[in-house]
């Protein structure tokens, strides 16, 4: 089985030991129940805060978001400023 986004995310936090709150709090965003939410693949983070995501889980963007490194076209995508649907169903592997 793949292993989700949100999963990845809560793998990741848990591996360096950081409450969501924490984790909030690194992220910059306004409440932990943001990151509840990321963890549940219910939402996801905004396109320009994965970098910063990434960097507090001490992983690349393209880890992050596929459980793999070195997605060329990935990072080119999120370069770009591709939608965040896009680059979502890029991650899974949909289009």
């Amino acid at each position: 089985m793949t292993e989700t986004f949100g999963e990845r995310l809560r793998r990741l936090r848990l591996a360096k030991r950081m409450t969501t709150p924490q984790m909030a709090n690194a992220c910059q965003v306004t409440s932990y129940h943001i990151v509840n939410q990321w963890e549940l693949d219910r939402n996801h983070p905004r396109v320009s805060t994965l970098p910063h995501v990434a960097s507090v889980l001490g992983v690349t963007t393209d880890y992050l978001l596929t459980g793999r490194d070195s997605d060329a076209a990935l990072r080119a995508a999120i370069l770009r400023g591709t939608s965040q649907e896009i680059l979502l169903a890029m991650a899974r592997r949909e289009i």
